[in-house]
């Protein structure tokens, strides 16, 4: 439980930052990284699936499962 609080706390904070940015393309730790890190959290924490939604705006910019 507490590791699915860090997860959901990495998540708000990036799309914390992600609402303050003034670019309108996404960051490159999303494209980059998010995929890889979502994946292999999810195996570490044994959590059979996932859902992430950015909102920016109140225009949805990222919308993807996972599992």
């Amino acid at each position: 439980m507490k590791n699915l609080k860090i997860l959901f706390a990495v998540i708000l904070f990036t799309i914390t930052q992600l609402s303050f940015s003034q670019k309108a393309e996404l960051p490159s730790f999303v494209t980059d990284s998010l995929d890889s890190y979502v994946v292999k959290v999810m195996e570490q924490w044994q959590i059979p699936g996932i859902a992430i939604g950015i909102v920016k705006n109140g225009e949805v910019i990222l919308e993807k499962g996972y599992g």
